[in-house]
């Protein structure tokens, strides 16, 4: 189990052993890669257009977001639902789409939007607490005329989630 001096010929055993070796490795990586995360979708209306979202309710889909895509369509986007009014920050890592962020209050009226830059790891906090977080292209809010104080009829996306079947059993 040699190499030629030459290092050209490699014996049957260690040719075997080094397929085992890059065989385990590449499975190895192949765990590594991030989990795929499934959004719920819902339709919303802002400024009287109906907009079709894909939802993040749980930590692990409000982390990802929309992290990694490459496009999103024009009036699409997406809503982040908090059980409760908090003041999360968001930012644009690993997110190539440039981003307008609607931070939407408890009485469903929009109180900030901040615009985002891809890949940016700028921190966007708004001044007050929110519930829900809409994503949409940048300068999708200005396009439609809708700003600051504007009513996000949320209906059941922003609804609390339905508890998982068998609980409380």
């Amino acid at each position: 189990m040699s190499l030629s001096l030459a290092g050209r010929a490699l014996r049957a055993p260690v040719r075997s052993c080094f397929a085992v070796v890059v065989g385990a490795l590449l499975l190895t990586l192949q765990g590594c890669s991030e989990p795929e995360v499934i959004f719920g979708e819902a339709w919303i209306t802002a400024g009287g257009r109906k907009v079709r979202v894909e939802v993040a309710r749980t930590p692990l889909q409000r982390e990802r977001g929309l992290m990694h895509r490459r496009s999103l369509p024009e009036d699409e986007g997406m809503l982040f639902v908090f059980d409760r009014p908090v003041r999360h920050a968001f930012w644009m890592k690993n997110t190539r789409i440039p981003l307008s962020l609607a931070f939407i209050g408890p009485s469903g009226r929009i109180i900030e939007i901040q615009e985002m830059t891809p890949f940016d790891t700028t921190l966007h906090l708004p001044l007050a607490e929110y519930s829900c977080a809409l994503e949409m292209n940048r300068g999708w809010f200005e396009r439609n005329r809708i700003g600051v104080g504007d009513s996000i009829g949320l209906g059941a996306a922003a609804a609390p989630a339905a508890p998982a079947s068998g609980a409380g059993l």
